[in-house]
């Protein structure tokens, strides 16, 4: 069994496995801030561990990650692999659910049914994924399923512009899965973890276990109540105390309803970083408290490649896409 201090680069080739990472050149992940629309291109190094081998940060509004098409497209061309693309939080819904009494290949069609008076749209129209977790629960015998639904026209309305401009998009995906893969490099197998990424806007809280996810919060007032109160230190204890306790409120519901045994590690990944929030969640919380170390994912010839990915939110979102697996792809 692996220790915290193990290293994790034996996950990380099994993953470059499932990803064919070896075999051919690399994936690239593509995420979208509010500042910049980031691609990061991941290989394998000699040993088969995953290796940051370019990241392109392009400036400028991120709502609308295709609005650059022919700028991201050439960014992506410059290795010709294929690319996971992280949809805007806006285009896509999220539902937790007990799991249904059907195999792999037919869970699609189930969720449509399951779904089809939850929609805003025909459920003919839904492109699905679904993610499952096992859970100690016995009113959920075939597990927890996190279930990610967009309308089809919209996927499509996202990669056709860059489609059209070169770029291999091969598959769409969603911020919690790509923030789970970043989680995942910051705990030992089979162990709950749980993940906080917050800039200026955006907070989102995940509780993940290897593949299988618990829960996804999103708190972005306070994401803009923090970034506003930037100079006024009671302000933002205030508001550090009140996150911590909506945190608290998520483990605490999550341990109960799943059996998870106590969630004991939070990551925070903050851009700017800052020391008053992860000393205030510390204070606050009983898990331990640690920041996200991009080093633990992947590793980079040039550490001033790595640095800069470590410090830009987006960046690291855009390679947990890029080590998503292609066979758990949404679209």
């Amino acid at each position: 069994m692996q220790t915290d201090e193990q290293p994790q680069a034996s996950r990380w080739r099994a993953i470059a496995r499932r990803l064919g990472l070896g075999r051919t050149r690399g994936w690239w992940g593509l995420a979208s801030g509010p500042d910049a629309t980031v691609a990061a291109h991941l290989a394998c190094d000699a040993e088969g561990a995953l290796e940051l081998t370019r990241l392109e940060i392009l400036s400028g509004t991120g709502e609308q990650p295709a609005r650059r098409s022919a700028d991201v497209a050439r960014a992506l061309g410059t290795r010709r692999a294929p690319c996971a693309m992280l949809m805007p939080v806006a285009d896509y819904h999220l539902h937790f659910m007990p799991g249904l009494p059907v195999p792999p290949p037919e869970r699609a069609d189930a969720l449509r049914w399951r779904l089809k008076d939850d929609l805003d749209f025909p459920a003919a129209e839904a492109v699905i994924g679904c993610v499952a977790a096992p859970v100690q629960n016995q009113s959920m015998e075939h597990g927890l399923w996190m279930t990610v639904v967009t309308r089809r026209k919209r996927a499509f309305a996202l990669i056709a512009p860059l489609t059209r401009a070169g770029a291999a998009i091969r598959a769409l995906d969603v911020v919690e899965l790509a923030q789970r893969n970043l989680a995942a490099a910051m705990a030992p197998a089979n162990r709950t973890v749980s993940m906080l990424s917050i800039d200026r806007r955006n907070a989102l809280l995940t509780v993940s276990r290897d593949d299988g996810m618990f829960a996804a919060r999103h708190f972005d007032p306070l994401a803009v109540a923090l970034h506003e109160a930037v100079d006024d230190s009671a302000r933002r204890a205030e508001l550090i105390e009140r996150l911590a306790l909506e945190l608290q409120r998520t483990f605490d519901n999550v341990e109960r309803q799943y059996a998870t045994g106590q969630i004991d590690r939070l990551v925070v990944l903050a851009e700017p970083r800052s020391a008053d929030l992860v000393e205030g969640l510390q204070s606050a919380l009983a898990a331990n408290v640690t920041t996200m170390e991009i080093e633990r994912v992947c590793s980079a010839r040039d550490p001033a490649l790595l640095a800069r990915a470590g410090a830009s939110l987006t960046a690291c979102l855009a390679i947990g896409a890029a080590v998503r697996a292609r066979s758990e792809a949404l679209a």
